[in-house]
């Protein structure tokens, strides 16, 4: 709320309970679960390799992503000589803070935040992807990422094109999306670079905590539900709308949605210069009494 807001509010003076009634912090809409269905039959793969939906809660100060599928967080184990450390994983979450643009334009622009919540997947938050360890490396909230494919080093697809050729229903989420969005043959799954690193994501490990309902929103679910959060105040204070994507390494299937990240109230702080409740009492029977005054000389 304004300063010049509040100051007309002050003027007003109608009293006590009307003035805290307007000061009083509003809720706040986006405080509950915001879901987006897959397709339910467009992997590729064994079980695993299916991925349900995603959903976001943002409650002002903290930010939720959780995904839902059959991929565990530290991958599913595959014994095949193409997947280079024998497990495929979730790939980097990416948030295009741009949402008239491409993913690739916006990585090109510097608008893509990515989340590496997997510290074991073949993100190249840790250097060069081709080593592909097994031993977990750093995760984190990254501003200005760059991204690129791991999908030759996971038995996977060379392109869009091709999954969706060797699928049935093919989804990538939110209906607005397509591959052009994610670029078919030049797709990324995974950061490549980074110019800063905002901050940390934490792991939520009891998501039965988290009151999510998959089936009741998306109609289904699979058997793992990933879910980490981070600090709202790494993005700044203003409403800001985004499309958010995540893809397996090998890009056997992935999901996208549309969303909004409202803006932060002020601080507390920012309104310092306010009236006291008991100056607006004040207020308030100063006006009150001028009424009667009015009243009795009318009489």
């Amino acid at each position: 709320m304004s300063i010049e807001k509040i100051t007309r509010i002050s003027a007003i003076a109608v009293g006590t309970v009307a003035a805290m009634s307007v000061l009083s912090p509003a809720a706040r809409a986006g405080s509950l679960w915001t879901y987006q269905a897959d397709s339910f039959t467009d992997k590729s793969g064994d079980d695993s390799m299916e991925v349900f939906g995603m959903a976001y809660r943002d409650d002002g100060d903290t930010v939720t992503f959780a995904l839902n599928g059959g991929m565990a967080l530290g991958g599913s184990y595959q014994n095949f000589s193409q997947v280079k450390d024998n497990y495929i994983n979730w790939g980097d979450l990416f948030i295009n803070l741009n949402p008239t643009q491409s993913l690739n334009q916006s990585f090109q622009t510097g608008e893509v935040i990515g989340i590496r919540f997997d510290g074991t997947n073949d993100s190249g938050i840790d250097g060069d992807v081709n080593t592909y360890s097994s031993t977990p490396g750093e995760t984190g909230v990254y501003m200005g990422v760059t991204g690129k494919s791991v999908a030759g080093a996971n038995y996977g697809y060379s392109s869009l094109s091709s999954w969706e050729n060797s699928v049935t229903g093919e989804s990538y989420g939110d209906a607005s999306l397509d591959k052009n969005y994610f670029g078919d043959s030049n797709a990324k799954n995974v950061i490549s670079s980074y110019n800063e690193r905002l901050g940390n994501v934490n792991l939520i490990a009891d998501t039965s905590s988290l009151d999510l309902d998959w089936t009741g929103n998306i109609g289904d679910e699979g058997e793992h539900t990933i879910a980490f959060s981070f600090d709202r105040s790494l993005l700044g204070q203003e409403q800001t709308e985004w499309i958010a994507s995540a893809f397996l390494e090998c890009f056997n299937d992935g999901v996208g949605m549309r969303g909004t990240f409202a803006a932060v109230p002020d601080e507390p702080g920012d309104v310092a210069d306010v009236p006291e409740p008991s100056m607006l009492m004040a207020l308030g029977l100063m006006g009150l009494a001028g009424v009667k005054s009015r009243r009795q000389k009318a009489a």
